[in-house]
């Protein structure tokens, strides 16, 4: 079995803009794995260094020098990624480039669809539509326009000021249906006052919201909880929610009532089956999100949250690049169609 890597870049057809950073280009670090036989998978790395530490450049060299040499010579099993896993502190957006090449190839291999190796079945989903920071009366205007070109759920970026942030609301309340269900995410950019003054009017204008989404820095849970426990709104906890042990903390303390998970935040499929199995029986409600990737990376996502039976969405990352199609799944619009 062979490894390669690659770095590819695309421009976005808009910005991506949030409370931490703005994107204007996608570049990931396209990850193939090949038999011997020719089955090959692959996936790329998405340059998440705001999120992770990881770069394209970080995950090549980790393909390159790292898990390379470890595969030489052995077979394909779901099992190849954990020891290049071991191999590896931290990069979770490497490991889970080459955790789900490998099962995407071991799916090939099988003649089956990813979910159905993950032990699921292909069905219809729904995913949110990112409306990214700007100007309130921009933000409602686009929110306005997404709605009625068929995203009933829209996640609102907020979390750069938050005088603007309360605005923006008010916005959304004026350009939108009472049906719009809205998740605000303010990407750690609050202080637990501020998010408390941010879910009141929430709550006073009448807004459906769905969640509010890391509205306090991710290493401060003091500061989730008091939000968590201030508000009678849902709060989804994600850069707080890394892994399995950051999960248990989270539920232990009651500082969220969810957390997202990321394939490329956690370090690929099985550990993401780690949390979901956890957050169930622990009373914690589950989000399958994206990084900012491309198509191949969000359809594993995709294939995972079926085979899991995770309903809520957040995997619009091909519709905010422009890559509508991968090599089998679609993203039309809200909906997310397997193609085998």
């Amino acid at each position: 079995m062979a490894i390669t890597a690659a770095v590819r870049s695309q421009p976005l057809p808009a910005p991506f803009v949030t409370a931490a950073r703005r994107v204007d280009v996608l570049t990931e670090a396209v990850i193939t794995v090949e038999t011997d036989e020719g089955i090959s998978g692959c996936c790329g790395a998405p340059d998440t260094a705001a999120v992770t530490g990881d770069t394209p450049g970080s995950a090549v060299y980790a393909a390159e020098h790292i898990f390379a040499p470890l595969l030489v010579g052995r077979e394909l099993t779901a099992d190849v990624s954990e020891c290049c896993e071991k191999a590896l502190y931290g990069n979770p957006g490497a490991k889970a480039a080459l955790d789900v090449a490998v099962h995407r190839a071991l799916a090939a291999s099988r003649g089956v669809p990813l979910c159905a190796l993950l032990g699921g079945r292909p069905h219809e989903l729904t995913t949110d539509l990112t409306i990214s920071a700007g100007a309130p009366s921009d933000v409602a205007s686009r929110a306005a326009d997404a709605y009625a070109n068929g995203f009933p759920i829209l996640k609102i970026k907020l979390g750069t000021d938050i005088e603007a942030d309360l605005q923006t609301l008010r916005e959304l309340k004026a350009a939108l249906p009472p049906d719009a269900c809205l998740r605000l995410d303010a990407n750690q950019g609050w202080t637990s006052a501020q998010a408390l003054r941010a879910a009141g009017l929430c709550v006073s204008l009448g807004l459906n919201i769905d969640f509010l989404e890391q509205p306090t820095p991710c290493a401060d849970l003091r500061a989730l909880a008091e939000v968590t426990r201030g508000t009678e709104l849902r709060v989804l906890a994600d850069e707080s929610a890394r892994d399995l042990a950051s999960v248990r903390r989270i539920a232990e303390t009651g500082s969220a009532d969810m957390v997202s998970i990321k394939l490329f935040k956690c370090g690929g499929l099985r550990r993401a089956r780690e949390i979901a199995d956890y957050c169930a029986p622990a009373g914690i409600g589950v989000v399958m999100s994206c990084m900012l990737e491309g198509a191949e990376c969000t359809a594993a996502a995709a294939h995972f949250a079926a085979a899991a039976g995770i309903e809520r969405l957040d995997l619009d990352a091909p519709l905010l690049c422009g890559q509508t199609l991968a090599s089998d799944v679609a993203f039309d619009g809200c909906r997310i169609r397997f193609l085998s």
